[in-house]
């Protein structure tokens, strides 16, 4: 959050990138004593909606590994796509080599086709 933000900017910031905020913006607003208007034109603002993301990735970088716990419970009982987050998130799932298939055709008159092309 590079910008000098008022510290009521700051709490609008903070109260968009908590997602376990459960109040309205007009309530928000409210308490903050500001109007609607006024929340809508600090968003116009420049970098504002850089800060909110910035601040949300903390906020979901603290819960990351709760959820990883979580998937990681999923996994052990058997959870198929729960395995295979946790294997693509540690990089130890692997893909499958790409292969080339090759089709020939033949007629009569010594003519061939061929077409290749990719699978995976």
């Amino acid at each position: 959050m590079s910008r000098n933000w008022t510290p009521k900017q700051l709490k609008y910031i903070r109260f968009l990138a908590d997602p376990e905020e459960g109040r309205s913006k007009s309530q928000f607003a409210r308490e903050i004593k500001v109007s609607l208007r006024t929340l809508f034109s600090w968003q116009e603002k420049e970098g504002f909606w850089d800060a909110v993301y910035e601040l949300a990735m903390v906020h979901l970088e603290s819960s990351l590994a709760p959820t990883l716990k979580a998937l990681a419970r999923q996994a052990s009982k058997g959870d198929v796509q729960a395995i295979k987050l946790i294997l693509q998130h540690t990089g130890k799932l692997r893909k499958e080599p790409e292969q080339e298939v090759k089709v020939v055709i033949s007629w009569d008159e010594g003519e061939e086709a061929v077409a290749s092309c990719g699978a995976s």
